[in-house]
């Protein structure tokens, strides 16, 4: 997330863009693969990132696809809107909770199947008004 939450001096503006997407990279939101050998049998696991829901402790939730949150934005700014993001309207300490949902998919010698699986993170976001002063260098 940017800006990165600071619970000693909040810097998360009311108004100003959050920034989320997943940490790690491409190499953290897969698909990822694994192979378990054990005494002449093999089973092999795919798992496939569908979504992350998150919900940004304020009574909105969003879902983010494996695309937006693949990598960090290449710019960031207080004008842009985030793919993937949110804007806190009151000051507060709000609980930002992730939800990744993963299909994995397996496979036997004789069998397979799918399943879903479930990953969630939290952290706590506080969120400030900070008054500011805006200049300008006009002449005449």
């Amino acid at each position: 997330m940017a800006p990165r939450p600071n619970l000693a001096d909040p810097n998360v503006l009311i108004g100003a863009p959050a920034y989320f997407w997943a940490e790690g990279g491409p190499a953290a939101i897969g698909p990822l693969s694994a192979a378990v050998d054990e005494q002449g049998i093999t089973i092999t696991l795919d798992a496939t990132l569908d979504d992350v829901i998150y919900d940004t402790g304020d009574g909105t939730t969003l879902t983010c696809t494996r695309d937006q949150i693949a990598t960090p934005p290449a710019t960031m700014s207080l004008q842009d809107e985030p793919d993937c993001g949110h804007h806190w309207t009151t000051p507060g300490t709000y609980t930002l909770t992730a939800t990744s949902n993963w299909t994995i998919t397996w496979q036997g010698p004789t069998q397979n199947g799918t399943f879903d699986y479930d990953l969630e993170s939290a952290i706590d976001v506080p969120v400030t008004d900070r008054p500011t002063n805006l200049t300008t260098n006009k002449g005449p």
